[in-house]
């Protein structure tokens, strides 16, 4: 009876050592061999490696970008040095303050009053080049007193020569054509107030020498002798009858102020 119930059981392992064989062969995961690369299941996509990136060679690496050259005023620097002119103007500059008058528009104001007397000029300079500008100016003038009255306007256009130099005085010379007119009044004998007795205008033709003092950034004292010579007849005196003129050529000294901008 044991040799039977031994044979039974010795059957039994072997049946179910069978069946565990079948499943192991039926699984979607396989038997595993140590000595074989592991892959993925079925039904799951294989993960390619990623190919290993090459380096450039030496010889193949970009060139640097060139350098851009530096605008004017900002060169000086160590990698590209300014030429003579430009130490010139710089240290030009900085013995006038930073001002650089051929390079800006002036702008000058002269004025005078007093009573029953106002006299003004205008005057604006376009400059050409370092030495070189154009100059446009008028004048206006009016005074009066219990005898005589006299209104006169001008305009004048002129070559302007200066001599730019690091001290804050600039010598300068003008010359050039001009336009005049008058009206002289005067009060007569007879009671009647004040009569004009001469009216006219004359082409003129105008020079001036002086110099300009730079007083701030924007602001500078201007004096000058001027000429003014009629081409036509020049104006009556208020003397006598009126019959004889002045000096066909008229000098003077003006003192005034300039705006540079």
């Amino acid at each position: 009876m044991l040799r039977r119930l031994g044979l039974i059981i010795t059957g039994m392992l072997i049946a179910s050592s069978q069946a565990l064989m079948a499943y192991e062969e039926e699984s979607s995961f396989g038997t595993i061999n140590p000595d074989e690369a592991a892959r993925p299941a079925a039904g799951y996509p294989e993960v390619k490696q990623a190919e290993p990136v090459e380096e450039p060679a030496a010889s193949e690496a970009p060139a640097p970008a060139p350098q851009k050259e530096l605008p004017k005023g900002q060169q000086g620097t160590s990698q590209q040095r300014p030429k003579y002119r430009d130490y010139y103007e710089q240290a030009s500059r900085r013995q006038r303050g930073g001002y650089n008058d051929e390079e800006s528009v002036a702008v000058s104001l002269g004025i005078g009053f007093g009573f029953r007397y106002f006299q003004g000029s205008l005057g604006v300079g376009i400059p050409i080049n370092r030495y070189m500008a154009w100059g446009l100016g008028g004048q206006y003038l009016t005074r009066e007193d219990d005898k005589e009255a006299e209104v006169r306007t001008g305009g004048d256009l002129s070559l302007i020569l200066r001599l730019p130099n690091p001290t804050p005085i600039a010598p300068f010379l003008t010359a050039g054509p001009g336009f005049e007119s008058w009206k002289r009044s005067k009060d007569e004998a007879d009671g009647k107030g004040k009569v004009v007795f001469h009216e006219d205008d004359s082409p003129t033709v105008n020079w001036s020498v002086g110099a300009s003092l730079r007083l701030a950034r924007y602001v500078a004292l201007v004096g000058a002798l001027k000429s003014t010579t009629y081409t036509d007849r020049p104006p009556r005196l208020f003397t006598g009858d009126h019959s004889k003129r002045e000096l066909r050529t008229n000098e003077r000294f003006e003192l005034g102020f300039a705006f540079i901008f």
